[in-house]
């Protein structure tokens, strides 16, 4: 299927109250990307969020992917989503172990100049309808031809700070990765874009609360 190549880079931090951190920087071959893509809606909507006390919260535009994606995708029988689930899925269990079942549509976002996402979580502030909740995310980038729009990942507790940050930062025109994976309850960001505009596709795998 998609050969992910896993253990490009993982890092097992101990962080805030000496727990561990844990995440997965790897990739995913561009083909297979490509794939994923042409499944893309056409129209992009404005996607900021405005905090309750009124700040801009993430300034970018997005759309959705089908959902599920048909297939088969390069995989027999199975779907394109069905790929990607499967692939969470052996990530999850050689890391964190959650109660993932399923996945939901994949969002494509475009930061131009300005555009960023504040420091956030991914996990919602009640359930879903049938109880399900974002457990791990995963966050693809898509093109290196722009300036700014570095993600960081807060992996670093009051007192166990390195260089005075409590985060990390991938850039993408640092690496020769191409997708991070993340427990959803891990604060994360994206800086604000400079020049160019910044691509990316976001998933989340579901699990009971």
């Amino acid at each position: 299927w998609m050969g992910y190549q896993t253990l490009n880079r993982v890092e097992k931090i101990r962080s805030r109250d000496d727990v561990v951190i844990d995440y997965l920087l790897t990739h995913i071959d561009e083909d297979f990307i490509n794939e994923i893509l042409s499944h893309k809606k056409d129209d992009l909507g404005d996607g900021t969020i405005v905090t309750p006390t009124g700040r801009v919260n993430r300034r970018s535009n997005i759309t959705w992917l089908e959902h599920p994606i048909g297939g088969p995708g390069g995989s027999g029988t199975e779907s394109i989503t069905q790929q990607i689930f499967r692939m969470v899925e052996d990530i999850n269990k050689d890391r964190w172990q959650c109660d993932i079942d399923t996945i939901e549509p994949l969002q494509y976002s475009e930061y131009p100049v300005g555009g960023e996402y504040g420091w956030h979580q991914d996990i919602l502030a009640k359930p879903y309808s049938d109880g399900k909740i974002r457990k791990v995310t995963f966050s693809i980038l898509l093109n290196d031809d722009y300036t700014g729009g570095e993600f960081d990942l807060e992996v670093y507790g009051p007192g166990h700070e390195q260089d005075g940050k409590r985060y990390i930062t991938f850039a993408a025109q640092e690496t020769k990765q191409n997708v991070l994976f993340f427990e959803s309850n891990m604060w994360h960001r994206v800086r604000p874009v400079k020049s160019g505009v910044r691509k990316s596709l976001v998933g989340w795998s579901l699990g009971p609360a």
